[in-house]
């Protein structure tokens, strides 16, 4: 819970329409589909819906088959930080 309010407090200076509450909030599954096709993008799909949720969205949108993309678009931001 703590690195999620982080998050949206993030998101909310970055993204002015993200609103961020404060009080106690309740997680509830985005879907009840399974997306994961596999046993090793666990990590993945937990950023993609976080990404998803923290810019407004209600799902990522993402498939099995966009996983790989997914997985560089996240290396190129992790590489596109300034090293101090």
């Amino acid at each position: 819970m703590t690195l999620i309010t982080c998050l949206l407090n993030i998101a909310s200076k970055k993204y002015p329409g993200v609103q961020v509450h404060n009080h106690s909030w309740i997680a509830h599954p985005m879907t009840t589909e399974h997306l994961q096709t596999n046993d090793y993008n666990c990590g993945l799909w937990v950023l993609a819906n976080t990404a998803a949720v923290l810019q407004g969205h209600d799902a990522t949108g993402l498939t099995g088959g966009d996983m790989l993309a997914f997985r560089y678009y996240l290396q190129s931001c992790v590489l596109s930080i300034p090293v101090a």
